[in-house]
């Protein structure tokens, strides 16, 4: 959870200085006006009124709406769901690899991304607060979030599954898919389940979380630093240690700029390998090894000045 948290810091980070007119048009995912498409979803389908979560996360939203206008803005990817992230695994643990779909990215407030990334890594999970503040403690390690940022976190990312939950109920109504079905079998009910935790207790939590994540990651390095010595032994009796194997390998993050719709932002990384060692990656470019992904940023779809694409079903 915290390696989604860290993931779309260091993409916010690493999309400063792109631009484009269309990445400053809102549109129906904009986390910033969650208000405006659960009505429209309403104006469009009266019967979704009904509903026993649509006002209370409405009334959740209008509290913290005025407090958007004065927050950090950035351009943001805006939709770091599952099917967004690409997921390797090193020494049994898993870690985000690479970031697609970069269809929704929009200049907005720069805590939308910790707010959606944390609202789908809160999916599944029998304690989705702690999620929610895993991830935004992973955040915090690459970039830190005011008071004012933190207390809209838990609001907006209950919109945003607000906006989701309507739409594609909407949707199934006329154009039912199974992307559709499966995302609403975990999105529902997770929304049920984020409607018991008040905002303000959900606030104070995310404050408080990132110093359990900080004793996490001392926990993590010492448990590395011990199986790195015990590689080293069992190396040294298999006939002695090699010098380490420096390897450069080069990624490619694909990003919208205004200069070029496909400008390539090219990073190094370089791997120290041992044998009978763990194999850590050091990432040379701001400040996270998620850096290193192989992002393919996609135009966003009908909307000018982008190549098109299918809309998403």
């Amino acid at each position: 959870m915290t390696d989604i948290g860290a993931t779309s810091a260091s993409i916010t980070r690493a999309l400063e200085g792109f631009d484009a007119p269309a990445l400053h048009q809102s549109h129906h995912w904009d986390v910033t006006r969650s208000d405006r498409a659960i009505r429209s979803c309403l104006d469009d389908h009266p019967q979704l009124a009904g509903e026993p979560y649509v006002w209370t996360v409405l009334e959740w939203f209008k509290e913290v709406q005025s407090k958007l206008t004065g927050l950090p803005r950035a351009l943001v990817h805006h939709d770091l769901n599952d099917n967004n992230r690409l997921v390797d695994t090193n020494d049994g643990q898993q870690h985000v690899s690479g970031v697609l779909d970069f269809n929704d990215a929009l200049f907005s407030v720069r805590v939308a991304e910790p707010a959606i990334a944390g609202a789908y890594a809160m999916l599944r999970k029998e304690d989705p607060l702690r999620a929610l503040g895993l991830a935004v403690a992973g955040y915090q390690q690459v970039q830190s979030l005011s008071a004012d940022e933190l207390e809209v976190v838990y609001p907006l990312a209950v919109a945003r599954f607000c906006v989701q939950v309507l739409t594609l109920t909407a949707r199934s109504q006329s154009n039912p898919t199974e992307y559709g079905t499966r995302c609403m079998e975990h999105t529902l009910p997770t929304l049920g389940r984020l409607l018991e935790i008040e905002p303000a207790a959900a606030t104070t939590y995310l404050r408080e979380a990132r110093g359990d994540v900080a004793q996490a990651k001392v926990s993590r390095v010492r448990a590395r630093a011990t199986r790195t010595r015990a590689g080293r032994r069992e190396a040294g009796r298999a006939g002695g240690a090699t010098l380490p194997q420096q390897r450069q390998t080069e990624t490619r993050d694909r990003t919208q700029s205004s200069r070029s719709p496909h400008a390539l932002v090219t990073r190094r990384t370089f791997r120290v390998e041992m044998p009978g060692m763990l194999r850590p990656d050091y990432g040379l470019g701001n400040g996270h090894s998620a850096c290193r992904t192989r992002s393919v940023a996609s135009a966003p779809s009908q909307r000018p000045g982008f190549p098109q694409r299918a809309q998403k079903q």
